[in-house]
């Protein structure tokens, strides 16, 4: 699978926001936003273009680049963002909520925590 710059920073922005969701954010949440460009063998120079561009990304753009993906790349944005809510040990109401929007406003197929954390650990 591969996405291109723009639809990794769309995942991006929208792990940010998964991570910033319950008022604080978990040096492990950061850790797993880093591990998805690495995925994709982003690294040095280009992780700070991604995340620029991520930073500079309106949520609207962000929707529709999610939107626009295929789905496989759904899956795994889905499996990225529920990995990213679970990592600290704890899945807060504010999470949930935003996971659960995020994936109906751009088109995600319909997942559990347990089946997306799988489909994401395991491409």
């Amino acid at each position: 699978m591969e996405l291109n710059r723009l639809q990794l920073a769309a995942a991006v922005k929208a792990g940010k926001a998964m991570a910033a969701a319950d008022g604080k954010i978990d040096p492990e949440e950061l850790k797993v936003i880093a591990i998805g460009l690495q995925e994709f063998g982003i690294v040095g120079d280009e992780t700070k273009l991604i995340l620029a561009l991520a930073d500079a990304m309106e949520p609207t753009t962000m929707l529709a680049t999610l939107s626009a993906m295929n789905e496989e790349q759904k899956k795994f944005v889905c499996g990225y963002l529920s990995t990213i809510m679970v990592c600290d040990g704890d899945i807060d109401e504010s999470e949930m909520k935003l996971w659960q929007l995020t994936s109906t406003l751009a088109g995600f197929p319909t997942m559990t925590i347990a089946e997306a954390n799988e489909y994401w650990s395991s491409h």
